[in-house]
């Protein structure tokens, strides 16, 4: 399946990764840490891995869209994908943890696009340069506040 190529931001995070890790992977405060996040329900009641799943409400350019998420890859403290379908398009998200030798911490975000139609993937086409830039300040957004929380808890 092919779609519009991956949007991948980064952000270095003065924070041990485990801390880190620790506030990007607590889906059940991303409302109080990620300001893109309005509001997320657990589907599943598991420690955060493989199969957890919750449905997260967004307001993305003016509008408020919800969708069900779900991990698909963990790699505990490197790294863990997350999915979702949309409308006509399937979503990938992985994050990367990288330890710094300053003892911070890199972190990558990539997000993905996957039209499932003709259709979407010719309007991902036309479109892409003009919603990338929407996303990739998204993803950034999500990155700062993930630093901030990180970088204001007590080790």
């Amino acid at each position: 399946m092919r779609g519009v190529q991956p949007i991948t931001v980064t952000r270095h995070v003065a924070a041990p990764r485990d801390r880190v890790w620790r506030v990007a992977t607590d889906i059940p405060a991303a409302p109080d840490i990620l300001s893109g996040v309005d509001r997320v329900e657990m589907l599943t009641q598991q420690p955060f891995g493989v199969g957890t799943r919750w449905s997260e409400t967004r307001t993305i350019m003016k509008r408020s869209a919800t969708e069900e998420m779900w991990v698909s890859d963990v790699r505990p403290q490197d790294s863990y994908t997350v999915e979702a379908d949309g409308r006509g398009a399937h979503y990938v998200s992985v994050f990367r943890f990288t330890p710094t030798p300053d003892g911070g911490t890199d972190v990558a975000l990539s997000f993905q696009g996957l039209p499932r139609r003709l259709p979407g993937r010719l309007l991902a086409r036309i479109l892409g340069p003009l919603t990338s830039a929407s996303v990739r300040s998204a993803l950034r957004d999500d990155l700062d506040d993930i630093a901030r929380a990180a970088e204001r808890q007590i080790a």
